[in-house]
């Protein structure tokens, strides 16, 4: 090999090695930006208290009613009994639109299900969920995408398809909730018959989640990693890299220097 092609390979490779290193560091500048951007999202949403409010049909939004109305109809044939409209005005703020959500009790069967249009997925979403007298809870969905998110170790959730069937989730949910009672048959059912009984379990339930939340860093790698795009597994990790980096700031006071 003479001496010229060594000189040549030896560039190339110093080259390489530059723009590696300048690619890297612009992959850590945007991994930051959606660090931060992600964690402000988390932030917003878990908040300790949201605010809730009954709807009533003169403050139902047109946008949406007919879905729920179809999902109301759906929740009466299989045996429901109407509990209420809600607003968690909360997440409004955050979506920038309200999403209605209509409850059914279902006493004989030990579950109140909530359902629920959701526009940027054009799909009715539904939500079956039983609470016990330790205050562990079991809930079983269609809200698929929400399958990508942890819950509290008091809430065993089970989240299916967006095409799942109301039968199917109901016929699902009775299931575990039959094989959970057989293994703590001391436990009693606690279910909301009233909308304020419904509000007030929401309450509670976000609470929960803003404390598992805020003392765990508020977002895993395995989170980030499942809401990443197929085959961004590396980006993954570097972004949460970066958010644990910005939560440590952010407990020292220094977070404007670590964005």
């Amino acid at each position: 090999m003479t001496m010229t092609i060594v000189t040549v390979l030896s560039v190339g490779l110093i080259l390489a090695i530059l723009i590696f290193g300048f690619l890297e560091r612009q992959a850590r500048v945007h991994a930051r930006s959606s660090a931060r951007r992600l964690l402000d999202d988390f932030r917003g949403h878990f908040v300790p208290d949201h605010e809730l409010r009954l709807l009533g049909p003169e403050t139902l939004p047109e946008e949406g009613r007919e879905p729920l109305e179809e999902a109301g109809r759906a929740l009466q044939r299989a045996g429901g009994q109407f509990i209420g409209d809600m607003e968690d005005v909360t997440v409004t703020g955050i979506l920038g639109c309200c999403i209605p959500i209509r409850s059914y009790l279902f006493e004989s069967l030990g579950f109140q299900a909530s359902a629920y249009y959701y526009p940027w997925v054009g799909r009715l979403i539904y939500e079956l969920s039983s609470e016990l007298s330790d205050g562990r809870g079991l809930t079983t969905g269609s809200a698929q995408a929400a399958g990508k998110l942890d819950t509290p170790p008091s809430i065993d959730r089970l989240q299916l398809s967006y095409e799942t069937p109301l039968e199917e989730l109901i016929r699902i949910h009775t299931e575990r909730l039959a094989a959970f009672r057989q293994d703590n048959p001391n436990l009693e059912l606690i279910l909301c018959a009233t909308p304020e009984e419904l509000m007030a379990r929401q309450q509670k339930l976000e609470r929960a989640k803003y404390e598992h939340r805020s003392k765990n860093g508020w977002i895993s790698e395995e989170e980030v990693i499942r809401l990443a795009p197929p085959g961004r597994e590396e980006w993954a990790k570097l972004v949460h890299a970066e958010i644990r980096k910005l939560v440590k700031a952010d407990e020292r006071g220094d977070s404007g220097t670590s964005r």
